[in-house]
């Protein structure tokens, strides 16, 4: 069976009687300065509407999608990392596709059936690509819906540091105290592309942009780190907070050459992706 073609691109309270409203509990007073573990909730921002995955909504889309190719069935996502998915049978194409794309012109649903059915690596399939992921760029929801956001409870202090010391001192010196990020330290090892000195390579931080979130990888947490290998990551990560990504000929770039730039400003920035490099696996193995 052909493999599918992917696009890629993180208690109800019942009422009281009318006669006796509810009344608000009094919330306690927070105590002075910031817990040890703390629960962010997610902003309350206003979010489009987003087309339903309702039987019209997916009705509609495949009766203006058939219009360019065979679709045998269509499921409405909110992924916004495998936009487009399909697996192609005899009865037609399975589509999986961002609901944004429910009120797409004409012309870009045409590209969604030009990506779909050229040949990989041809001209005409990279055109098409641009195009959809210009539109998706231009029209994609700035927040998930408020039905599938968690809260998440922020783990700033660890055995060796507290990541709130590190983020504030870091927003002083490079950022004019500009910033208002969140950090904690993360959970798990995740491994990612092959490292050029040992093997494979540890995702040390990451940010997320609609939480403001920066979460710092636990095996920084230790006393065989120094200090300013985990300064270099959370300042690279708040670096993301600073400079954003940026949309170049379709395609969304992170690390940009003025992010790259600025990245360079650390002042242990060669010294610590030297120690990275030395004793990342050592390092992991060790934890």
């Amino acid at each position: 069976m052909p493999q599918p073609r992917q696009l890629d691109l993180f208690r109800t309270i019942g009422s009281p009687p009318a006669e006796q409203p509810a009344r608000q509990p009094a919330r306690p007073k927070p105590p002075t300065g910031e817990s040890p573990a703390l629960t962010l909730a997610p902003p309350a921002k206003q979010v489009a509407p987003q087309p339903s995955n309702t039987p019209s909504s997916r009705e509609e889309l495949v009766s203006r999608l058939r219009a360019f190719l065979p679709i045998s069935s269509i499921v409405l996502t909110n992924n916004r990392t495998s936009i487009i998915s399909a697996q192609h049978h005899r009865d037609g194409f399975d589509l999986r596709i961002h609901r944004c794309f429910a009120n797409a012109p004409d012309n870009i649903l045409a590209a969604v059936a030009t990506f779909l059915q050229s040949p990989k690596r041809s001209s005409i399939r990279r055109d098409a690509l641009t195009e959809i992921r210009h539109f998706f760029q231009q029209h994609r929801p700035q927040t998930s819906p408020p039905q599938t956001r968690r809260s998440r409870v922020l783990q700033p202090i660890g055995a060796t540091l507290d990541l709130r010391a590190l983020r504030d001192e870091i927003n002083h010196r490079y950022f004019d105290n500009q910033l208002s990020v969140h950090i904690t330290w993360g959970r798990a090892i995740t491994r990612r592309r092959r490292h050029r000195s040992c093997g494979f390579s540890v995702r040390l931080g990451t940010y997320t942009e609609n939480d403001q979130l920066v979460r710092i990888h636990r095996c920084l947490d230790s006393g065989k780190v120094p200090r300013y290998v985990v300064e270099a990551v959370v300042y690279h990560e708040m670096l993301h907070a600073a400079v954003p990504p940026v949309v170049k000929n379709g395609r969304r770039q992170v690390h940009t050459s003025e992010f790259r730039r600025r990245e360079r400003l650390f002042r242990h920035h060669l010294k610590a992706e030297r120690w990275i490099d030395r004793n990342l696996g050592r390092l992991i193995g060790a934890r």
